[in-house]
């Protein structure tokens, strides 16, 4: 923008320059949901999503993808499921949370979430507050991403937090129901034939894969759910 403001061209041309810069920023608005507040702390179970800026050599649609819907009920299938007291306002609403892996409040969130991490970036200073974290004892979901590339440029990622190997597989998919088949399952924006979904999946991930690292050999810090 300030080349614009100082280029030698007319100030026709530096003016639509300017307003191309907008309407860039505003289009990217359009995407990224607008926050309220997050909820005081209770001491309850509440959804921890975490924010990340965009990695121009990854794949994913972002952090915000399934917001705020997946936050919602998977804390209510929590509650259902367990006897687990989760946070709710005066209304009923259940409490979810946005933060950023820099920000304080990641210390009262024991489990915290990264959806489509096959597009998320850490700079130094996340990877380091990250690390913190899951030290101490957090809990890092990373799940809703498919492909090679996806999985290199996330793989990438985590390293930068937990430099040891990614173990596959002996994750447990028996904690609430016995899981035999770990096909991966076509989303229902795929095209429909008369007889039943398509499975439409791309190679070479035809397979869905569970993996976990973990900074010290027998306590599982990450999950990873890969198709």
């Amino acid at each position: 923008m300030m080349w614009l403001l100082q280029s030698k061209h007319s100030p026709a041309v530096a003016l639509v320059g300017l307003c191309v810069v907008a309407a860039a920023a505003s289009q990217r608005d359009r995407f990224t949901p607008r926050l309220p507040s997050n909820p005081p702390y209770d001491g309850a179970f509440r959804f921890c999503r975490v924010m990340f800026r965009q990695n121009p050599n990854g794949d994913g649609h972002g952090w915000s993808v399934d917001y705020p819907r997946a936050d919602v009920n998977l804390t209510y299938r929590l509650s259902e499921l367990t006897s687990t007291i989760v946070s709710k306002d005066a209304e009923g609403h259940y409490g979810h949370v946005v933060l950023r892996l820099t920000d304080s409040e990641l210390y009262r969130c024991p489990f915290i979430m990264i959806t489509e991490p096959g597009g998320a970036y850490l700079d130094a200073a996340e990877a380091a507050a990250l690390r913190d974290y899951l030290l101490k004892g957090g809990f890092l979901w990373a799940d809703d991403f498919w492909g090679e590339l996806a999985w290199q440029a996330w793989e990438g990622e985590i390293r930068k937090a937990l430099p040891a190997s990614i173990r596959s597989s002996n994750f447990r998919w028996d904690i609430l129901y016995s899981t035999r088949c770990t096909k991966s399952t076509p989303s229902h924006r795929f095209p429909r034939l008369a007889f039943g979904w398509v499975r439409a999946v791309r190679p070479p991930s035809a397979e869905s894969t569970a993996r976990s690292r973990t900074p010290e050999p027998s306590r599982t810090r990450t999950a990873t759910s890969w198709c």
